[in-house]
């Protein structure tokens, strides 16, 4: 059906959002510039013409970014308003701050904060559309080529992914830029022009404005033969995905991380696509090879003794991969906690919150074991962390351990240690968090007892 449809007609963009008829809103990404203009008026024409009906879900409401990167910024915004308010349609305008991290370009910073904008408003289920056309992807295509990317790169854009709570939607991604500006000219649209779309020094402008047009001259109908090949590899690469989710069940422990021995028995190339899917599992951009290889050779092929972390800046995150024992561990920002001298005191009842965002402790009467209620409701209750030192008796062991051991025996990575609160009681440590209970504080089964909870 949708091939008999004019492309951009008001039957033909139906067609493109049917799909999605159930969402409870459809968020429009307005720049203000020619693609996203057109976006607007179609989705302004959809719901002007389902706004009686009673059976329709097509609402939708606008978002506008300032990245307050050029001059005229706010009164691009105020276009925006304006075209919004003449349109009955509903506008949020989000001001952000770009920050530029170690390794990205303004254009990678501007994109991490829109896209950062764009999560923050929506809520489960909504639909974030955007204006991407025929031309930016034979654009990416081309750009990823150049840039040594592998199959999923090369797939370009794809017409839906998963975003944030919702879904992002490509309606206008088979529409070239001269069909939009057809429109636009046929509906008397007013547009903003944005002159770094002129700046050279940006890899996009410069393949769009200098080298395109004349690889389109000696290859005419070119965007739609990229295209075309975008979708073959996308075939490809759907298949790679879904042999890889087969693999990676067997290498990833429930928490999310793999087991290294497991992992170290595929091939080289299964592994980079484990890697690339454990990437995607954490919800983190696919790394480059150059980084796979850096994974394997430093942190995989590390000894097993060894405490081994790689760092990077990715989208704006700290990103983490570290190895403890067997497991490999996915970290985004993580943080470097000082507990150093804190002391909390606590009544044993109610529900105490934590610091630095630990969490929080509970204690329930249990029959199950777990520390003496007879000494819980008379001693001095104090929250401590790790100081250095510490020792525990542990039950039915010969011997206190120091901390360190217990961590150790208990499979518990070196960076998460300072995090674990330390409940002593009248001065004495008598357990780790909910892990253990020191054995002068223990009792067993069937007598009256305590147990310690902390949760996020």
């Amino acid at each position: 059906m949708a091939k008999s449809l004019q492309a951009l007609s008001d039957p033909w963009f139906q067609h493109q959002l049917d799909q999605f008829s159930q969402a409870p809103r459809f968020w429009i990404a307005l720049s203000g510039g020619l693609d996203s203009r057109v976006l607007l008026e179609l989705c302004a024409r959809l719901q002007y013409r389902h706004s009686a009906s009673t059976q329709s879900n097509y609402l939708f409401s606008v978002i506008h970014v300032n990245h307050q990167l050029q001059p005229e910024a706010e009164q691009w915004a105020q276009c925006c308003i304006e075209s919004c308010q003449s349109l009955n349609l509903d506008i949020r305008i989000v001001t952000v701050k770009v920050n530029i991290n170690q390794g990205q370009s303004l254009e990678q910073a501007a994109r991490n904060a829109r896209r950062q904008a764009f999560r923050d408003v929506m809520q489960s289920g909504e639909i974030l559309l955007t204006a991407h056309h025929l031309n930016d992807q034979a654009e990416t295509v081309l750009l990823r080529l150049l840039r040594g990317s592998g199959v999923t790169g090369l797939a370009g854009i794809r017409p839906v992914v998963k975003f944030g709570s919702g879904w992002m939607a490509r309606p206008l991604l088979s529409v070239s830029r001269q069909q939009l500006q057809d429109y636009a000219r046929q509906h008397g649209l007013q547009c903003i022009d944005d002159p770094s779309n002129q700046n050279h020094d940006h890899d996009r402008n410069f393949l769009r404005h200098a080298i395109i047009p004349q690889l389109e001259d000696r290859w005419p109908g070119l965007q739609a033969t990229l295209a075309r090949n975008a979708g073959h590899l996308r075939q490809a690469d759907d298949f790679l995905n879904e042999q890889t989710g087969n693999i990676i069940h067997q290498v990833l422990d429930q928490a999310g991380r793999i087991l290294v021995k497991e992992f170290s028995a595929l091939d080289d190339f299964t592994r980079h696509l484990v890697l690339r899917k454990w990437f995607e599992y954490h919800d983190l951009s696919m790394p480059s090879t150059r980084m796979l290889e850096q994974i394997e050779c430093d942190i995989v092929a590390a000894r097993s003794d060894a405490d081994p972390c790689l760092s990077w800046n990715s989208d704006g995150h700290c990103i983490q991969i570290r190895r403890y024992r067997n497991m490999l561990y996915i970290l985004k920002n993580p943080r470097t906690l000082n507990t150093d001298d804190i002391v909390i005191p606590w009544d044993g009842q109610s529900r105490l919150e934590l610091p630095l965002e630990l969490g929080h402790l509970t204690a329930e009467a249990s029959d199950a074991g777990g520390v003496d209620d007879r000494l819980w409701t008379t001693a001095r209750i104090e929250i401590r962390f790790r100081q250095g030192g510490e020792s525990c008796l542990l039950p039915g062991r010969a011997g206190h351990r120091s901390l360190k051991a217990v961590f150790q025996e208990l499979n518990i990575p070196p960076w998460e240690r300072m995090g674990i609160p330390l409940i002593y009681l009248n001065g004495e440590l008598a357990a780790i968090a909910h892990l253990v209970v020191c054995a002068p504080f223990y009792v067993d089964t069937g007598q009256p007892a305590v147990k310690i909870k902390q949760q996020p």
